[in-house]
């Protein structure tokens, strides 16, 4: 039903349908304008012990706080969600203090979609304080959701304790060259981190060798993704040449920084486990 806008009413005729019906597994509800008072219906629909729904995708609604708080507060009873996709819905801080409490709770949550939530820098550190010890949380996407420099150290201190997160997106997050510095610190201490996504965030100049660092320190990561990130073909080939002791086969996003790939044809003949798309 992505799209569809059918409206209120009938939205929520179709949630006192899925109260009975124990076999849909995917609620798919993106971009219907949904409002906040839609919300307790979904969360009737997830506080059903026998319900079915493992995926539930509101991403680009108008829930607003009121909404979302409720349907989290759902989740602490619920078994059986496994995706929650939110992106778009504006949560702000009173909504990510329910989320982190009922993160706390929950048992079944593996993959969060928090993009532009409108997040800030007090609700992101209370979440990365929660998913430290979460053991749950396999995907994590955090895009468009800004990060001072207090908010990057509380994300690499999280990422340093948690040993679950296999992907973690943070696209377009005002991410400068400072910033970069504990996230990369946290990225290459993780030890399940398979594949990060730091797309359009502007640590391509003086951020890169930190990150370096941290990939040839990792023993889990391989796909990274540095798309739009304000670099230079000095700074990449010297990124390049830092990846000599990556310790597994290395995929790089390196495409929309005007780079040309025969640049760096001569380094990445030296970096047999390193490959790169430019």
């Amino acid at each position: 039903l992505n799209g569809t806008q059918i409206g209120a009413k009938y939205m929520k005729q179709y949630f006192e349908w899925l109260l009975g019906n124990y076999t849909v597994k995917q609620v798919m509800l993106a971009d219907n304008k949904l409002p906040a008072t839609i919300a307790q219906s979904i969360a009737d629909v997830l506080s059903d012990k026998s319900t079915a729904v493992s995926v539930l995708d509101v991403s680009s609604n108008d829930l607003g706080t009121k909404g979302t708080k409720t349907i989290f507060k759902s989740l602490k009873s619920n078994s059986a969600l496994t995706e929650l996709i939110l992106a778009g819905n504006k949560i702000n801080d009173d909504g990510a203090t329910a989320l982190s409490e009922s993160l706390d709770l929950n048992t079944s949550l593996c993959k969060l979609n928090l993009a532009d939530c409108g997040l800030g820098k007090d609700s992101l550190k209370k979440l990365f304080a929660v998913l430290s010890n979460n053991r749950k949380i396999l995907f994590l996407n955090l895009s468009v959701n800004e990060m001072n420099m207090s908010v990057a150290i509380a994300l690499g201190e999280m990422l340093s304790a948690n040993r679950i997160i296999e992907e973690i997106r943070i696209v377009n997050c005002n991410i400068g060259s400072r910033e970069i510095v504990p996230i990369a610190e946290g990225i290459g201490k993780h030890s399940k981190l398979k594949k990060v996504v730091l797309d359009q965030n502007k640590f391509g100049k003086g951020g890169l060798t930190p990150l370096a660092q941290a990939l040839c320190q990792s023993t889990s990561i391989t796909k990274i993704s540095l798309k739009t990130i304000d670099t230079t073909t000095k700074e990449v080939d010297e990124f390049l040449r830092g990846l000599a002791r990556v310790k597994l086969a290395l995929r790089i996003s390196l495409k929309s920084n005007n780079l040309t790939a025969n640049n760096f044809t001569a380094t990445l003949a030296k970096l047999p486990s390193v490959k790169a798309k430019f």
